[in-house]
């Protein structure tokens, strides 16, 4: 049988300085310097139109580069706290967001290393909604724990750890005890249509990389807009379970 192997299209990533000039974005990373044409279809429209891109200063920001070198993905600050709401769980074009699942990875350390277990995954999106960085997008990931309680009722089961990230994200947006999550192979598109029933404010603050460290409720008198009332949410039950 003739072997394959998949190759990524995405190259480099880390943290970057970028000046988004009259015709293009120039981007430093790692002491290689990129141009990107902004009348292509290879520069986020989100960097565009952030308000930080207006004045042509150098920022820095976390990006990815395509291995080839030629197209610009996930732009967003590296640091600092931003206001955001939920804005979706990550899917394909066209189709619901599922759990994807990531193979088994040994994790070497100058102790020798540790293996992290074969898991699912769910990555949510959330969008800046003010700010130097408004209109871009924020990522928290997390292992998708749901399980079968045995009456059709999902439950969150796994280790501490990877638990409380779980019910610290739901909290945060918004859902409680009183919720109930009907269990199925993918509770992704029914998790999310909840959430965006609160369409709440929410405090991202980042760990100098770009990805979100922590989630939490607005300091009193910080807002761009008002929430909405839980209007959407019918009364139900949630439940946990730590293993």
């Amino acid at each position: 049988m003739v072997q394959t192997k998949t190759k990524s299209s995405r190259g480099p990533s880390g943290v970057a300085t970028l000046r988004v000039m009259a015709k293009h974005v120039i981007v430093v990373l790692d002491g290689d310097e990129y141009s990107f044409n902004k009348d292509s279809e290879k520069v986020p429209e989100a960097l565009l139109n952030a308000p930080i891109a207006k004045n042509s200063a150098a920022f820095d920001a976390s990006v990815t580069i395509s291995a080839r070198g030629d197209q610009l993905f996930n732009v967003r600050p590296a640091d600092g706290s931003h206001v955001v709401k939920f804005k979706n769980f990550t899917h394909k074009k066209d189709s619901p967001p599922v759990p994807k699942l990531i193979a088994a990875k040994f994790v070497p350390t100058d102790k020798g290393g540790f293996t992290i277990d074969e898991h699912l995954q769910c990555t949510a999106i959330f969008e800046i909604v003010g700010g130097k960085f408004k209109g871009m997008d924020l990522i928290y990931t997390m292992w998708y724990l749901w399980e079968d309680d045995g009456t059709g009722v999902a439950l969150l089961e796994g280790f501490p750890k990877k638990l409380k990230e779980n019910t610290d994200f739901l909290n945060e947006v918004g859902l409680d005890k009183e919720d109930v999550i009907p269990f199925s192979d993918n509770v992704l598109p029914y998790l999310e249509e909840l959430i965006l029933g609160y369409d709440g404010e929410l405090i991202a603050t980042l760990n100098g990389k770009g990805w979100i460290d922590n989630i939490g409720p607005l300091p009193g008198g910080v807002t761009f807009k008002t929430p909405k009332k839980k209007t959407t949410k019918k009364k139900k039950k949630a439940q946990e379970t730590v293993s």
